[in-house]
């Protein structure tokens, strides 16, 4: 039976062929969808996949924005 822990930790290994595979997957989408919708449509998109991706995968949000903005603060 194939270790399905090892194989998505490879996915998200830079360098390792499973990571090349699923990036120009992702690749193919973006461009498939900027030639079905559109530029701005699929700009829309992607800023509603990020936020989706803030609200579900950032668990201190203030301390994350805090960091965030720190850093724009330094330069």
């Amino acid at each position: 039976m194939r270790d399905g822990n090892g194989f998505f930790q490879k996915i998200f290994t830079k360098g390792t062929p499973q990571c090349a595979i699923a990036c120009a997957f992702v690749g193919v989408l973006v461009a498939l969808l900027l030639l079905w919708a559109g530029v701005w449509r699929t700009l829309l998109v992607t800023a509603l996949v990020a936020v989706g991706a803030f609200i579900g995968g950032v668990k201190d949000k203030k301390a994350f924005l805090g960091s965030l903005m720190d850093r724009f603060e330094k330069r």
